[in-house]
C-alpha cells in the first residue's frame, strides 16, 4: 500500500536541503495524518526550549496519542532536524541523545508492550524502540570513547527515507503497521 500521493506532494513544496527544519514540519504533519486517521489518534506538536542558557536551538516533536474511551495514551513520537545534519557527527549525536531522553516521559503511563519513536533528518529516518518487559531501548547506545573521537550516532543509522516509494516506506508502513496493532489490542 503506497503513501497517498498528496503526502508526497507536500514534501515537494520545499527546499530538501534547506537548513530550516521548521520546513519539515507541514509535510510531516500532513503524512502522521495519513498514518495515524484523527478518528482513533491525536497528533499533538511539543516544543522545547533551548537546553543551555544562550542556546537557540529549539526542538520540535510530535507526540502521537491513541484515543480510548475517554483517555489518550501516548503510543509513539517523532522528532524532525534538518536534513544537513545527516552529515554532521555532532548533530547525529544530539538528536541520538534528544531521541534518548524523549522514552523518559511517556513510558512511565505505557499501555501497549512497545513504545516506538522515529527520529527524522530530513527525510531519513531512524526507529527507536522501548520494550516494555524488558525495558530495553534499541537501538544500543554507542557510548563516547574517553581517549578517542567515535562516531556515537552513525549515519547509517538514519538508513530509511520516507520519500523512497521502495524500502524506506515498506519499513515505515510497518513500523505504523506495528504501532496500530498494539493499539487495537487493547
Amino acid at each position: 500500500m503506497p503513501l497517498p500521493v498528496y503526502v508526497s506532494e507536500r514534501f515537494a513544496l520545499f527546499d530538501r536541503t534547506t537548513s530550516d527544519g521548521s520546513e519539515w514540519y507541514g509535510p510531516i504533519n500532513t503524512l502522521l495524518g495519513y498514518l495515524f486517521p484523527p478518528e482513533q489518534y491525536e497528533i499533538a506538536p511539543q516544543y522545547k526550549g533551548p537546553v543551555y542558557p544562550g542556546s537557540i536551538d529549539f526542538t520540535t516533536f510530535y507526540i502521537v496519542c491513541f484515543i480510548h474511551g475517554n483517555t489518550k495514551h501516548p503510543i509513539s513520537f517523532i522528532e524532525i532536524k534538518p536534513a544537513g545534519h545527516i552529515h554532521e557527527k555532532a548533530a547525529r549525536a544530539t538528536a541520538d541523545r534528544q531521541m534518548r531522553e524523549r522514552f523518559d516521559r511517556p513510558i512511565e503511563g505505557l499501555v501497549i508492550p512497545k513504545l516506538i519513536g522515529l527520529s527524522a533528518i530530513g527525510s531519513r529516518f531512524a526507529v527507536y524502540e522501548y520494550d516494555k518487559a524488558s525495558k530495553e531501548l534499541s537501538p544500543p547506545e554507542i557510548v563516547r570513547d574517553p581517549r578517542i573521537v567515535n562516531d556515537t550516532a552513525p549515519a547509517e543509522r538514519w538508513a530509511h527515507d520516507f520519500l523512497d516509494a521502495g524500502v524506506g516506506e515498506v519499513k515505515l508502513l510497518e513500523v505504523v503497521r506495528s504501532i496500530r496493532t498494539m493499539c487495537h489490542a487493547l
